[in-house]
């Protein structure tokens, strides 16, 4: 599998004020040690290709995502998961800046040059936020983000000198809040295939033959639909909601299916509407 399945690359965006609940934690030194400790583990257990090391230090949601996908795009699992374009970056070299909790997830923020193991040395700092989830009395890693600070000067500036109030204010700073639920364990598919939403200003929630659930906010984003596609009838349950994101705009989505790899991908196994007269619940194909 690649990398991103587990570490999500992102560039930082417009500044949102979190929920109140979450707090930072910059100068608790043993949730610092105990985050540490957490995705240090995780990290050696990937990089010696140790899978029930990997297990036990993943996120319960995490396996079952990081699992679906390879099976959805048929690739050997758990073999694809040690092999990947990508390094988990070592947190050596980074400086703390601060962590934010909220309920029973975690946001680990370090600032530096973030080595992914491209082969190249990086040549500027930015921003690693590591996700974390606490299940059954222990943090487990669950995701990390990478933020790409060139258009966020300001952002770099106070991350350089430390300051940990800027993770209240900047999006994608701050910890999801809520476990979420572990998806289903989906079966082989017959055909690989992806899921495109095109939703300005809107929250679209997407369900694929009651097995792939996805969530688009405010985006234009394609991503696997687990299980895939199969012979005979497929079902897809949309539900739109306006979102506090955006402005408004025609919007579209699409599902596309590929026989037999992820480099053949014919369009056209759902209808695209931009915008339909009336919301749709569900369609089938």
């Amino acid at each position: 599998m690649t990398f991103r399945s587990i570490f999500s690359l992102a560039c930082c965006a417009a500044a949102l004020l979190s929920p109140a609940s979450a707090a930072p934690r910059p100068g608790d030194a043993k949730l610092r040690d105990d985050l540490d400790v957490a995705y240090n583990t995780w990290r050696l257990h990937l990089l010696r290709g140790n899978y029930d090391g990997w297990r036990a230090t993943t996120s319960a949601y995490r396996q079952v995502k990081v699992r679906n996908l390879a099976v959805s795009e048929k690739r050997p699992f758990p073999a694809s998961l040690f092999r990947q374009p990508m390094a988990p970056p070592a947190l050596a070299p980074l400086m703390y800046v601060g962590s934010v909790v909220n309920g029973p997830t975690a946001a680990a923020t370090y600032y530096g040059k973030v080595d992914l193991g491209l082969g190249q040395e990086p040549t500027d700092s930015n921003a690693l936020v590591l996700l974390f989830t606490h299940e059954n009395g222990k943090w487990k890693y669950d995701q990390a983000r990478f933020f790409n600070l060139t258009r966020l000067p300001a952002v770099k500036e106070r991350l350089k000198r430390g300051d940990a109030s800027v993770l209240m204010e900047q999006d994608g700073f701050q910890p999801l809040g809520k476990i979420p639920a572990v998806p289903p364990v989906c079966p082989p598919p017959k055909y690989i295939a992806k899921i495109l939403v095109d939703c300005p200003g809107r929250t679209v929630q997407a369900n694929v033959n009651n097995i792939s659930l996805h969530e688009f906010d405010n985006t234009r984003l394609a991503e696997v639909i687990s299980g895939g596609l199969r012979d005979g009838t497929n079902s897809l349950t949309l539900n739109f909601s306006d979102s506090p994101n955006g402005k408004k705009a025609p919007y579209s989505w699409k599902c596309t299916s590929c026989r037999k790899s992820r480099a053949t991908c014919p369009p056209g196994l759902f209808p695209t509407s931009s915008p339909p007269r009336r919301t749709p619940k569900a369609a089938l194909c």
